[in-house]
């Protein structure tokens, strides 16, 4: 992934995400269909595992290669380091 935009773009959604999946998977798990359940809490595993894997080999300034912070990832508009632009 060599767009900055779009790893910015997941590393805000995917936390949501998670939280939205969670509350279904509450749902089911608690009107009795916990295969659904199961199967949501392994969608939401190997998103914890995708956004990992994000935010340690690309979610990373352009231009000086630091790593960004996670909190508020998806309002970073410059990077806290080198102060360019996150384009």
């Amino acid at each position: 992934m060599k767009n900055i935009k779009t790893v910015q773009t997941l590393m805000d959604i995917l936390p949501q995400t998670w939280l939205a999946l969670a509350i279904v998977a509450i749902f089911f798990f608690v009107t009795g269909n916990k295969f659904s359940a199961y199967i949501i809490i392994c969608a939401i595993a190997l998103m914890v595992i995708a956004y990992i894997v994000l935010s340690l080999f690309y979610w990373r300034c352009p231009h000086c290669q630091q790593y960004l912070p996670l909190k508020h990832a998806g309002k970073i508009s410059h990077c806290p380091h080198c102060h360019k632009p996150i384009k």
